[in-house]
């Protein structure tokens, strides 16, 4: 079914004033930094778990000679937990700082402080377009990812008899994937629902102050108990939690910043076969985005709808920016 784009006039259109919310910690989404650790000291770290994971591969499989007496299990078991446990996320870590170093480096060069929405993201100006299929394969990779780091553990259960506390430990494990396969049905049951989505900007970019307009369509349109618009300003941080050797450090989402609109029945139902037509008011003095920055800052639009069956639910980036004296060209 294709999306009818109807004339201004015709559009439904939701306006307000961001309220002044206190800052509140985001669970909903996954944030935009998958780690804490970023560039250079990324890799440096990770090119030390890759010579762990080769040392112990290259000890089991007698490439450096070592003893059998040294081994309560089998070497090919050994030289697969040095893979999976050492060598792999070590490898993974070490790509990550090197495309983060490229990157750095590309933005470094093309860096214009005026107008810096041309280097912080690889922004489209007509807006951003989301594949229906792209959290399916995302939590489909994640879920071969942790099956393959826990089969060298499920074979080694079957070689020795781990005691009681070990197997639980596992049998977590295993539930996590369990719960991860359920919620990976869930996200392809919502792209075989609704198709691809996309959020087009009347301006490019947005500043401080203005008066932004927001189109929303799907590919495969429904009719909507209600749809609730939430334009957000984002701030991601890098907390270390636990005291001694239990410390931990993850990335946690705050909303710094919220602005919500809901469509009722009526309104929502109007959805079906048309674009809905959104605008926002930004604070004169609202912070910009920070996309490049480690941890990141940015604004984003929350879109999501009740209906029968898996509920919509989506999050855009804006390019919202401190404003300067080089703006982008305006469209009607």
């Amino acid at each position: 079914m294709n999306v009818r784009t109807p004339s201004e006039t015709d559009l439904p259109r939701i306006e307000g004033a961001i309220p002044e919310p206190p800052r509140r910690v985001l669970a909903s989404h996954e944030p935009r930094s998958k780690t804490t650790v970023h560039g250079a000291p990324a890799a440096l770290f990770g090119s030390i778990f890759v010579a762990a994971g080769a040392l112990i591969v290259l000890c089991a499989l007698n490439v450096i000679p070592t003893d059998d007496a040294d081994f309560n299990v089998s070497r090919e078991l050994v030289a697969v937990i040095g893979g999976t446990f050492f060598a792999l996320p070590g490898a993974s870590l070490v790509l990550h700082g090197l495309v983060g170093i490229v990157a750095q480096r590309r933005r470094d060069r093309a860096r214009v402080v005026e107008a810096p929405w041309r280097w912080d993201h690889a922004w489209s100006q007509d807006g951003e377009q989301h594949s229906g299929f792209g959290p399916f394969r995302s939590r489909v990779l994640g879920i071969v990812g942790i099956s393959l780091f826990l089969v060298p553990f499920h074979w080694l259960g079957f070689e020795i008899d781990w005691p009681w506390p070990l197997r639980i430990g596992l049998g977590f494990f295993d539930m996590i994937i369990a719960v991860a396969i359920g919620d990976a049905f869930l996200r392809l049951a919502r792209a075989l629902r609704y198709g691809s989505s996309s959020l087009r900007y009347d301006h490019f970019p947005y500043h401080p102050g203005d008066s932004i307009g927001l189109r929303f369509s799907l590919a495969r349109p429904r009719e909507f108990g209600s749809l609730r618009f939430t334009l957000r300003y984002v701030e991601e941080a890098y907390e270390t939690h636990g005291t001694g050797q239990n410390r931990t450090q993850r990335v946690v989402r705050y909303a710094a910043h919220e602005q919500v609109h809901v469509l009722n029945r009526e309104e929502a139902s109007w959805v079906r076969g048309s674009d809905v037509a959104v605008a926002f008011s930004i604070p004169p003095d609202a912070p910009g985005t920070a996309l490049s920055e480690r941890p990141p800052r940015y604004w984003e639009v929350h879109v999501s709808g009740e209906t029968i069956g898996p509920d919509l639910d989506e999050v855009f980036l804006v390019p919202i920016y401190a404003r300067s004296p080089v703006v982008g060209p305006r469209r009607n």
